[in-house]
């Protein structure tokens, strides 16, 4: 008898410490709760927006200047995001010619309030096997919406860009052209 006695209390013990244990922890655990975010639903912040916004379209008059060139450039469209118009997808532009082309950003479903661009893989024709380099239209939030023409690649010394315009004001990358009213772009090559 001497072993269930001694037996019989500890049992009693452990089981009101197992029942005691739940209601002093659950009080901490719901106020723990509410001062911390859910592991399910962890907070995020809210995305950086431009600080002035994009209309649904925006007109761009593009100008390849190639007045003073010294040989002819082919240009092949590579890549397009959320731009519309009549640009040229295939183009040689020769010495002394100047073609323009009107196109619209598009800032509605897909395309609203995304980076839109153009780009072409541009070929100075020389005579010797030319690599092409790349100019790059870019319409984008930086942190307003703004313009740009970048130019990168194997850069040849004939035919190269030498100047882009936004409404006169240089928007060669890094420079920036911020509007969202209709454009005038001039890329001038030499």
């Amino acid at each position: 008898m001497k072993t269930q006695v001694s037996v019989f209390p500890y049992k009693v013990v452990s089981v009101a410490v197992l029942t005691i244990v739940p209601l002093l922890i659950a009080p901490v655990a719901s106020r723990a709760a509410e001062t911390s975010t859910s592991v399910d639903q962890p907070s995020v912040s809210p995305a950086p927006q431009a600080k002035t916004a994009e209309p649904d379209y925006v007109t761009f008059n593009v100008e390849f200047n190639n007045e003073a060139g010294a040989v002819p450039l082919l240009f092949q469209l590579e890549a397009t995001r959320c731009v519309i118009g009549n640009f040229p997808h295939v183009q040689t532009v020769n010495p002394g010619q100047t073609p323009s082309f009107t196109m619209k950003t598009v800032n509605t479903g897909r395309c609203q309030n995304v980076n839109k661009y153009l780009m072409w893989n541009v070929t100075p024709k020389t005579g010797a096997q030319t690599k092409p380099y790349r100019v790059k239209f870019i319409h984008g939030s930086n942190p307003d919406w703004g313009t740009t023409i970048s130019v990168d690649g194997n850069i040849p010394t004939s035919g190269a860009v030498q100047t882009a315009t936004c409404n006169g004001k240089n928007c060669l990358n890094p420079q920036w052209f911020f509007g969202t009213s209709e454009t005038f772009v001039i890329i001038t090559f030499h």
